[in-house]
């Protein structure tokens, strides 16, 4: 099957590669301009929507599920004691967006 691997998913449309690749905004923006016929641009401001729409959805506290892709959602975090990797002394740390 050819396509990008982003565990779990296959995005179809793209060769191959070794490893994993972090899709960005305009790998998107060019999918949508090779399969959908729009301009460059138009792409690009389609993609900027659709992150906008899904983003503004989560600041209202509302749940967003993209049928057979995913399910987003904010979740609040607690505080988790942890160490520092540099000097091995331990800590509170606090929850972030990438935790």
């Amino acid at each position: 099957m050819s396509g990008i691997v982003v565990w779990p998913f296959i995005i179809r449309g793209f060769s191959l590669e070794i490893g994993v690749k972090t899709i960005t905004r305009a790998d998107l923006g060019e999918a949508v301009y090779r399969r959908v016929g729009l301009t460059r641009a138009q792409s690009a401001n389609l993609v900027e929507m659709i992150i906008d729409e899904v983003s503004g959805a989560l600041v209202r506290g509302d749940h967003v599920k993209l049928s057979s892709f995913a399910t987003f959602e904010v979740r609040d975090k607690v505080e988790r004691i942890g160490r520092n990797p540099q000097n091995w002394r331990r800590g509170a740390n606090q929850p972030t967006s990438g935790d």
